[in-house]
């Protein structure tokens, strides 16, 4: 069972916050790995205080020198593709959330992007899979995808999730970073959505715009649009809508990306 804070826990991490500020200011550029640490700080406590129905599970922050990162499955890039897309999975195995039946984020993730990535292939996409170095901190982690990012210049790059709250909340949502790409790539989120899987509820009506805590990092590495992809709750009944017809959220995924494509620029 998730705890609530009191207002006292919620003084302690918010003088965290400011002792990991001050600390990065007195660090400056001089270690990498203090920095990353502390960015590491920054992201834990800003989960816990983001909001008092936290959704997102991530316990791999801290690198796991025993894990080995899978390999990323990179398409050869070409220049008549219709949009150059990435596929992020999110998490590493075992350390994401579980779903209802105690089925691996992960893995439900990563079942997705292959599904999804061929049939962006098949329509004139070129698709990319992109996988976390488990060995690296959550801060590090998401600006290696940056550069990943970067390196095969994408137009655009989805983070695949599903979200877990003990059971309690339902419903979809697409967090990003700027109001250019909630109207464009969570449009397309949202529409796809009625489509795909009607009578879905939308929190906060389906996209999430935030500049800071749960899933910004990995947003502000992208220079292209991005978004944290997260359209049900695993440890709720909606995960029996998606463990049993990988193939209708590959299609649902494809036709975000399709939709996003067809958004005036």
């Amino acid at each position: 069972m998730l705890t609530t804070l009191t207002p006292q826990d919620r003084e302690h991490l918010q003088a965290n916050n400011w002792r990991a500020n001050r600390l990065a200011e007195i660090l400056g550029s001089g270690s990498k790995v203090a920095r990353s640490l502390v960015e590491d700080i920054l992201e834990a406590n800003a989960e816990v205080l983001d909001t008092p129905n936290p959704s997102h599970n991530d316990t791999a922050t801290l690198p796991d020198p025993s894990s080995v990162p899978c390999a990323n499955k990179v398409s050869c890039l070409d220049a008549d593709a219709v949009l150059n897309v990435g596929l992020f999975v999110g998490h590493t195995p075992g350390t994401g959330a579980k779903a209802i039946d105690g089925s691996d984020e992960w893995e439900s993730r990563n079942k997705v992007a292959e599904a999804a990535a061929g049939m962006l292939e098949s329509s004139g996409f070129r698709a990319h899979i992109i996988y976390r170095d488990g060995r690296l901190g959550y801060a590090t982690a998401m600006r290696e995808h940056g550069k990943t990012s970067r390196a095969l210049r994408l137009d655009v790059a989805l983070e695949l999730h599903f979200n877990a709250y003990d059971g309690q909340a339902h419903g979809a949502e697409i967090i990003v970073a700027s109001q250019s790409t909630a109207a464009k790539l969570g449009g397309a989120f949202k529409a796809s959505t009625a489509d795909f899987y009607p009578g879905r509820v939308l929190r906060g009506g389906g996209v999430k715009l935030k500049r800071n805590g749960r899933g910004y990092l990995f947003n502000a590495n992208q220079k292209c649009p991005s978004g944290i992809y997260e359209p049900f709750f695993g440890d709720s009944s909606e995960w029996y809508e998606y463990a049993d017809d990988v193939e209708k959220e590959a299609r649902y995924v494809t036709d975000i990306i399709k939709r996003f494509h067809d958004c005036p620029r």
